[in-house]
């Protein structure tokens, strides 16, 4: 019999916004099945929904202790109006599953699309709670379907009805899609560093230096851009494969 997610959904009750008593919720698929000593984080993408790692889930949880978070506004999980959205909130929504879940570290790391750059950054920040990274569809900058573009400024009600019949798959609002655009993507849109991409930056070797003159910027760095510390990468891009020890 199939594995059913749904039965192994919890909540993790974080503060809404910082110096507010106020919770929000972030929904988490969490199956830990019994003498399991791995765990496997899935993080999805913009617009996606954790039931997008169904297979992986249903596979991996029958000897693998497998989380998949909704990000904030997608699925289940809350944003309320005001909440930012910015990739260290998205890293700290990250931290907070984590921390809520007692998981045991380090972890095996596995991203799609947007939710590899939410990844990468939380390397950076914390490389000896990664054990492996996977990143599955991730682009060197933040990009988006220009038609989706084009309708997150139409009214809501209308963008709904045309992102469905299009058979665009959403699974947050429209206000969540607009403030991760307005918030994230203008960052990335207006950095000049062509000779470091997400791709490239988990490449380079032990010893290559973030300061060195192949990734001199004329603007800061930004996460999406950020180096990957070493481990073991797997990458899946456009039908290639490509693994670093």
């Amino acid at each position: 019999m199939a594995l059913d997610i749904e039965l192994y959904r919890r909540t993790v009750y974080v503060p809404a916004r910082r110096g507010t008593q106020s919770l929000r919720r972030i929904s988490v698929i969490d199956i830990h099945p019994e003498g399991a000593t791995r765990t496997l984080l899935f993080v999805h993408g913009f617009g996606g929904n954790v039931s997008q790692w169904l297979y992986q889930l249903r596979f991996f949880g029958q000897s693998l202790h497998v989380i998949a978070p909704n990000l904030r506004g997608h699925g289940l999980s809350e944003d309320p109006a005001g909440l930012a959205y910015t990739m260290e909130s998205f890293v700290h929504d990250l931290e907070a599953v984590l921390e809520a879940l007692q998981v045991q570290e380090p972890v095996h790391l596995i991203a799609h699309s947007f939710g590899g750059a939410i990844a990468t950054e939380y390397v950076v920040r914390h490389p000896e709670k990664v054990r492996s990274l996977v990143l599955i569809g991730v682009t060197t900058h933040f990009t988006m379907i220009p038609l989706l573009g084009r309708l997150l400024y139409i009214p809501d009600p209308l963008f709904s009805f045309a992102a469905k019949k299009l058979g665009i798959a959403l699974f947050a609002p429209q206000r969540t899609l607009k403030g991760i655009n307005d918030g994230i993507r203008s960052l990335h849109s207006t950095a000049t560093c062509p000779g470091s991409t997400i791709m490239r930056a988990v490449y380079q070797p032990r010893s290559h230096s973030p300061n060195s003159s192949s990734m001199r910027c004329s603007a800061p760095v930004p996460p999406l851009f950020r180096i990957v510390p070493p481990s073991s990468s797997l990458i899946i891009r456009y039908g290639t494969v490509s693994l670093t020890p």
